[in-house]
Order: structure tokens, then sequence, then C-alpha cells
């Protein structure tokens, strides 16, 4: 079993909220307010169903679907480079309505791993996948459409969490008597990875949920503190509350 918690905090721009559109600086600082994801993750073996059941208050339902369409549906994810909005049609049928923003998080997630699909194959990743059983916890008390970064925060900790594991699956299960070559894949552990690697994944999702985006919110949530963030690049002013993740084995 992988036991998996993530967090990541909330957001608020200080200044700069409506000049940063146009390119112009912004401040701002993460808060010490975070959603949090508890996951764990079973292996099983071959099963008739793969099934990720969800805890929140929320009183979101389970995901379930039969195997062998689990793994079809996922096959191309990773297969094939897609454009962001394409996976994100892609997945919808495979989990209920409800679920849609989970489903989102565990697409761009899964996505991720094709730029090292010639380093394993796919349907082998899949089929491991599917032969996990998982619960997931999720604590989000940072109030919606309020200004204070909930979804990136919300994607953040999902995201963060289904990428240790799905990494994780794949060095036990899928590489661990290949002889390569073996795939550099960002380390969720690492801070500096969480802040360049990793972030494109986020920014990426960020655009097929809000159209334009500057990325603000993400680069906040993940690189935590208070950020000057120019269209140049981002400075950390001062050290704060970040993005965490442990993985108790």
């Amino acid at each position: 079993m992988y036991k998996i918690s993530t967090a990541c905090p909330g957001k608020c721009i200080l200044s700069g909220e409506h000049a940063i559109v146009y390119g112009h600086p912004a401040i701002t600082m993460a808060l010490d307010v975070h959603t949090r994801v508890y996951g764990e993750y079973t292996h099983v073996g071959p099963q008739e169903t793969v099934r990720i059941k969800f805890i929140s208050e929320e009183k979101l339902p389970d995901m379930a679907l039969p195997s062998d369409q689990f793994i079809e549906a996922m096959v191309p994810l990773v297969e094939k480079k897609m454009p962001a909005e394409v996976v994100h049609q892609g997945i919808k049928g495979v989990f209920a309505p409800e679920l849609e923003m989970i489903s989102l998080a565990f697409a761009f997630t899964l996505k991720h791993f094709n730029k090292y699909a010639n380093c394993f194959s796919s349907r082998d990743f899949v089929t491991a996948l599917a032969e996990h059983s998982a619960i997931v916890t999720i604590e989000a008390p940072i109030p919606q459409e309020a200004g204070l970064g909930s979804s990136a925060s919300y994607f953040g900790a999902l995201i963060l969490n289904f990428y240790a594991a799905m990494r994780k699956i794949l060095v036990d299960r899928v590489l661990s008597n290949s002889t390569g070559p073996y795939p550099d894949l960002p380390d969720p552990q690492n801070k500096q990875d969480i802040e360049t690697r990793l972030e494109e994944m986020f920014i990426d999702m960020e655009r097929v949920i809000h159209g334009q985006t500057t990325g603000v919110d993400v680069k906040t949530v993940l690189r935590g503190g208070m950020l000057a963030i120019t269209k140049e690049g981002v400075s950390k002013l001062i050290t704060g509350q970040t993005a965490d993740v442990d993985i108790l084995l």
C-alpha cells in the first residue's frame, strides 16, 4: 500500500491583480489554509472493476469502471500527445459528472506521462494502475469564487497526489525489471521539481478551465511564500507556505 498526503495553500494577490493580465508585475502571497488530499493506493491484482472511493464534505460518488473499459480509455492518453482539450473530452465518460474536476486532474496527470512513453509500454502502465484500488480523502476549506485560489489549490493537491501514486506504480511495477531507458521522472518530493518541471502540467489544465491564464494562482500555490511575478519570471520575496508531498510506504 502507498499512503500519500499532499497539500496546496490558497493565495491572495497583494498588488497588481488586474495589471498582471496586461503583462505588468504582481505581488502574491500563499495563505496558511490548504486543500489536503490523502490517498491510499493498494495493489489488489487483476480485478473486474477499477474503483476509486472519494471521501469529502461534498459526498462525491465513487469512480467504478470495468477494468477493460478503464484500460482502453486510458491507454491512448499515455500513448498519444493530445491537446489538453481533447484529453478533457476523452476522460468525461469515465467518471460521473459530479467528478468532472477530479477526472480532469486525473487525466492531466496521466497525460503528463506520455512524454516518457518511449521508456515503457503504455498498456503495461495503465494495466498496473488498473490493478490498484484507491481511497482518496479530500479536505477543501478554501471558499470558492473568493479570489483565494481555491481551484488552483484543489487541483494542485489532487494532481500531486495522483502523480506521486502513478510514479510509484510505474517505478515499482512496470520499470522494476527494466534495463532501460529509464525515464527522468520529476520527483514530487523535490520542491524544485514541483516548481519547474511539474508546473507546466498545472498551467496546461488551467488553460482548459479558465481559457487564457496568467498562471499567477498556479505559481503561487506551488511555490508558496510571497512572490513577485512578472512576464520575465518569478522571484521569491519571502519564504512561507508551500505545496507539500509526503509518501509513506
